[in-house]
């Protein structure tokens, strides 16, 4: 025998181990080829099942709810942030009722958060462009009545409240 034919016997075997191994890849189970994946899935599963999806959504919506459950601000608190001036800060109406209103131009956010003044008719916006700052307005607006605005921490509410309640009787 050549020594170049016992090269090429030489390598077929090789080649054969080659396909094997491959083969052998193939073969794997779902398990050997995506433990971490199936052992994630299983996690939630478990986790879906002992705590009930049902219940963490109900949990999500409860708390929602409390932070629904705050009050509206009295006519009494406004005269009083009004005389306050411009010390007024988000931090005074964290525990007041409110629609939030914000929107977005040109990609920079606006917060604007519309405060209800109990049954009186008239609501407080107060607006800006970030928590951590003062805010840029606090409006009074007899919203029922005139229509009329003032920036409570400018102006005195109380005259202004008076002022309008007049004129709604008025008419």
């Amino acid at each position: 025998m050549k020594p170049s034919e016992r090269r090429a016997l030489r390598k077929q075997p090789a080649k054969d181990c080659v396909r094997e191994k491959k083969t052998r890849k193939r073969r794997q189970s779902l398990w050997q080829t995506y433990p971490k994946l199936i052992t994630f899935i299983i996690c939630m599963l478990v986790f879906l099942i002992l705590f009930n999806a049902r219940s963490i959504y109900e949990a999500i919506e409860s708390k929602r709810d409390r932070v629904h459950d705050k009050t509206d601000i009295s006519m009494k608190t406004v005269y009083v942030l009004s005389d306050m001036g411009v010390e007024v800060d988000w931090i005074h109406f964290q525990k007041y009722n409110y629609t939030d209103i914000s929107y977005k131009i040109d990609g920079k956010k606006y917060i604007k958060r519309e405060y209800p003044v109990g049954d009186t008719g008239y609501i407080i916006w107060v607006g800006g462009t970030s928590m951590d700052e003062s805010p840029e307005y606090v409006y009074l607006i007899d919203f029922e009545g005139t229509g009329e605005v003032i920036d409570i921490r400018k102006k005195d509410a109380e005259a202004f409240v008076n002022e309008t309640m007049k004129q709604r009787e008025d008419n």
